[in-house]
């Protein structure tokens, strides 16, 4: 019997490995625990090799969905931002152990409120993504080893403010999918309870602000869900730090800041491919302008992003 799931039904599905991870669930969806079980208490004590196992002309599809929000505490004002897309990864070519990945992008459709303080009313709208298909990745079993990806001198264009704020949610959303889609996998056999760790630097919304990042996984399980063998990774950073500067409306604001992140990623243990995840982000930066008037402005930001795969 082929089964169709949708993004709801996955998440709603997976929420037995978020909430209750010695739990799983048998062919009929009857939920079943580890300890009534010997057979799978037997294949729990062997350590498991998490690594990507792909084929050519394979196509992985993604359903990413992140909330943002953003407090700025000088101007005692809150936006949000929610935008949700699909992310298709294409397997170009699998050969001795490398993958060349292309990376398609479905059109974005962005919520805004909050911004009346700016003159933008609360609004809708829809991104296409068709000409910002990126340059392929390659990887290997373990993760992404080389991006072809060649960036062309920014253009200099007159964009509204909420073409800017659009902008940057489509970027942090695909950034976040993408380091949760393709995310870092362990050289060793795992026993649950074993860590691996990942250090990261990545841009911003604008180019010249770096964010840096050290992630610390966690095998927290492995459980049988919507017919696969798949190991639950707890996700915790141990630092992550921000700084930089970016030019807006004529003003240089320099960024400084530190935060933290969690969360839960469903693997499927046959191809090391997601299956299903949740992060969430908090930030808690400094932002100092300078121009015709200076200030230092305290702004939050918190960002969850859930993402599952579509399964046919």
């Amino acid at each position: 019997m082929t089964m169709k799931l949708n993004f709801a039904s996955i998440v709603f599905a997976s929420a037995a490995f978020l909430h209750a991870p010695n739990i799983t669930a048998n062919g009929s969806g009857t939920l079943v625990r580890y300890s009534e079980n010997s057979a799978v208490l037997a294949e729990l004590n062997s350590p498991i090799t998490l690594q990507y196992s792909l084929k050519s002309g394979e196509k992985y599809i993604f359903s990413s969905r992140t909330s943002m929000k953003q407090s700025i505490g000088e101007m005692d004002m809150t936006t949000s931002i929610e935008s949700g897309n699909d992310i298709i990864l294409h397997i170009k070519e699998a050969r001795n152990g490398t993958y060349k990945i292309e990376t398609e992008l479905s059109p974005v459709k962005i919520s805004l409120s909050g911004l009346q303080h700016g003159g933008i009313p609360d609004t809708t709208m829809e991104v296409n993504l068709s000409d910002q298909t990126s340059e392929p990745v390659f990887a290997d079993a373990h993760g992404i080893i080389k991006n072809d990806e060649k960036k062309a001198p920014p253009k200099k264009t007159e964009k509204n403010d909420k073409s800017m704020l659009a902008n940057a949610a489509i970027k942090q959303s695909i950034k976040q999918s993408m380091k949760s889609i393709l995310m870092t996998l362990p050289e060793k056999p795992l026993n649950i309870g074993d860590t691996w760790s990942r250090d990261e630097q990545a841009e911003g919304a604008s180019e010249s602000i770096h964010i840096k990042t050290s992630f610390i996984y966690t095998l927290d399980d492995v459980i049988d869900t919507l017919g696969k063998r798949c190991a639950v990774i707890a996700m915790k950073t141990k630092k992550l730090t921000m700084d930089g500067s970016m030019e807006q409306m004529g003003m240089k604001m320099n960024v400084d800041g530190d935060g933290s992140a969690n969360g839960r990623i469903l693997i499927e243990v046959e191809n090391g491919m997601p299956l299903a995840g949740r992060i969430a982000t908090q930030i808690e930066m400094r932002m100092a302008v300078s121009g015709q008037e200076q200030m230092i402005m305290p702004i939050s930001t918190e960002t969850v992003n859930v993402y599952a795969r579509k399964l046919k």
